[in-house]
Parts: structure tokens; sequence; C-alpha cells
């Protein structure tokens, strides 16, 4: 997959960098970072002077490799689950910046409704049909 601009775009860091104020700076996640740099390691500083990849120019996405639903302009609205994906890598491939939200429960307070095989790792539980959509989410209701 290629991004808008067809190349990566990067930055240098500077003394007080973290994945925070990159995140905060760049609109992205620490997980992005990690996924796109993956020389950096997550309970580590960040060393002035290094070249971060904020955006990759090419970028194979590993699992989230489902089957999806879409509208008639081809905006992706569900996704099942498949063996392996993790949260992060759903959220990723479909541009989502909030996967829970758009899998709320319809009453309560409750986060999100579907399940995961491991938690710590984001890693879903197979076969589960998510909504993709904060417009159209598939709410069930709050168990």
């Amino acid at each position: 997959m290629n991004n808008s601009f067809g190349q990566a775009i990067f930055y240098t860091t500077v003394e007080g960098d973290s994945f925070d104020s990159l995140g905060y700076q760049f609109r992205s996640t620490t997980e992005q970072i990690l996924l796109y740099n993956p020389a950096l390691s997550a309970n580590k500083t960040i060393p002035a002077g290094t070249k971060v990849c904020l955006i990759p120019g090419e970028l194979k996405i590993e699992k989230a490799r489902g089957e999806f639903t879409a509208d008639s302009n081809g905006v992706p609205l569900t996704y099942t689950t498949a063996t392996g994906d993790t949260e992060s890598q759903v959220s990723f491939r479909f541009a989502i910046t909030d996967l829970r939200a758009a899998n709320r429960p319809s009453s309560g307070t409750g986060g999100s409704w579907f399940s995961y095989v491991d938690l710590p790792s984001g890693e879903l539980t197979p076969g589960q049909t998510i909504s993709l959509s904060l417009v159209n989410p598939i709410n069930k209701p709050e168990a």
C-alpha cells in the first residue's frame, strides 16, 4: 500500500523527543511509530538525531487480512476478524482512529464489546464481525 504522497516522510528527532511528543505533534500512535521504525523500542528513549519514519512510502500490513464489507462509495463498514489480527492492525489497515468507539455497547458505559484472544497484545478473537464506522456502529447490548 502506498501513502498519498507516494514516498516516505521522515522527521529527525531533537533532544527531549519521545513517542508521546511525536504522537502529539504528528498525530500518530506509539504503535504506528514502532511499526514504521522496527529499530526503535517502546521501552527506550529516542536519541536526538534519529531519523524517524512518520509515514511509510510503502508498508506491508501483517495480518488484518479478514473479509470486509463496504458501502456503495467503497467506504469500509464491517470487518470479520481473522486469526492473528490485532486491534492496532485492523485500526491501521482501515485508518480507524477509535475502533473501540465504533464498537461500543448500545447501552451502559462499558468499553468495546468485541473479545480478545490475548488482551495485552490486543489480539482479537477470530470470526467476529466488528464495526469500522463511527457513524454506523454495530452495537451489542451491554453484557
